[in-house]
């Protein structure tokens, strides 16, 4: 299991004498239609690779997105089928979310997803049932240190979240692609200061990484 601050990121992935650190970045609630493909874009013209958690429901809908997130090398994850908002106290509605999102994964892709995020934070009701349910169904879980706060749109906010501090080896940061459209309806600040972010990280030599790669020395066969 990946907690937000683990020694085993910092184990597993070497630091290069030239580098400060590395980090990995993580975007949740997609595929989306609009706002995936930009990102993808600019993710592909930086050569930088990320790991995507999908919710079931839009992976079902964008396919397409899907198996172009998988086919340019990044890791995909496993965000619930349907991204619940109220509290579920009933396990196997948990197990549900999940397993049915395995599926709709393994029919597009053709390999079965390792990593696992809970939604919503840690203090949400529903964050510790699903990290350890997932847990019991194989999955890595895998938290965040570093939010970029990019649901509310701003994109000043985001910025100061990601670049106002130190970056540590090993440290998560949490964007998203997708979104639950009453609730927070754009990304577009999110694509416009993406390209910002990777050029800062950039010049100051902190690389990125894929979470998978954190797991080669375990299991390779596991993401």
């Amino acid at each position: 299991m990946l907690m937000k601050h683990s020694n085993i990121l910092k184990r597993l992935v070497p630091i290069p004498e030239q580098s400060k650190s590395h980090v990995s970045l993580t975007f949740d609630d997609g595929p989306d239609w609009k706002y995936t493909p930009k990102i993808l874009d600019i993710l592909k013209r930086s050569k930088i690779k990320a790991s995507f958690f999908l919710v079931g429901k839009r992976a079902e809908k964008y396919p397409d997105i899907v198996r172009r997130i998988f086919e340019e090398g990044h890791d995909i994850g496993n965000h619930t089928y349907s991204h619940p908002i109220g509290p579920i106290f009933n396990y196997r509605i948990i197990e549900r979310e999940i397993n049915v999102t395995d599926k709709i994964i393994v029919g597009i892709t053709g390999h079965r997803p390792r990593l696992f995020r809970p939604t919503w934070s840690p203090w949400h009701i529903n964050y510790k049932r699903m990290w350890n349910i997932a847990k019991s169904l194989g999955y890595f879980s895998v938290g965040w240190s570093v939010s970029s706060i990019d649901w509310l749109g701003v994109k000043k906010v985001i910025k100061h979240k990601v670049l106002s501090r130190d970056i540590n080896h090993g440290d998560i940061i949490l964007f998203h692609d997708g979104a639950e459209k009453a609730l927070f309806p754009k990304r577009e600040a999110t694509v416009r200061v993406l390209p910002e972010i990777l050029r800062t990280l950039h010049k100051r030599n902190i690389l990125t990484f894929k979470l998978s790669e954190l797991l080669d020395g375990r299991d390779k066969t596991s993401v």
